[in-house]
């Protein structure tokens, strides 16, 4: 579950405990910049600096999905390793900016090239974007809407969009996403 810009993992608290209680494996981490997530090593390893959502440049929310993603990603493949997660199931859920993370996520893992040892990749099954953004602070959605809405990943990823009616520009972002989608 990602949350949106300038907000944090506790947004998903309610959501979070019910679909444990379900018998879901979830994982809520605070992205870059927010809750508890405000700390990053510089280059490196010389020392850190403290970031913020409010100051957080285009270069920060471009290393959300290879850095910071990724490390999601190796946590969940530990746990899968250690059959407590089943990863080929994987559900991603984003609102608002996590829903750009979410989907750049996804396009990321199905391009995943395969490795000689095994699959590596096209883990994501569901990705449920809830007021997504056609555009946030300059991050391309092109490629990403362009891997996902390729037929040979469409037919194999559920993708659901959400969005409320009384935002205009959210329900018109929301459109023009579902309608590359529905091509």
């Amino acid at each position: 579950l990602l949350h949106d810009y300038k907000s944090n993992r506790n947004a998903f608290a309610d959501l979070a405990q019910s679909l444990q209680q379900r018998g879901n494996a979830v994982i809520v981490p605070d992205l870059r910049g927010h809750g508890d997530s405000t700390r990053v090593l510089l280059p490196g390893g010389f020392g850190e600096r403290t970031i913020e959502a409010a100051n957080l440049r285009r270069v920060d929310f471009a290393a959300m999905v290879p850095f910071d993603m990724e490390s999601v990603r190796r946590f969940l493949v530990t746990k899968n390793d250690a059959q407590e997660v089943n990863l080929n199931k994987l559900s991603l859920v984003g609102a608002g900016r996590g829903a750009t993370g979410a989907r750049d996520w996804a396009a990321r893992d199905w391009t995943a090239p395969p490795l000689a040892v095994g699959k590596q990749g096209q883990d994501v099954k569901v990705i449920v974007l809830v007021s997504p953004t056609a555009s946030f602070k300059g991050i391309p959605i092109q490629d990403a809407l362009r891997v996902l809405a390729d037929r040979r990943v469409g037919d194999l990823i559920s993708i659901m969009v959400i969005v409320g009616r009384d935002d205009p520009k959210a329900m018109r972002d929301a459109r023009q996403i579902h309608k590359r989608f529905e091509r």
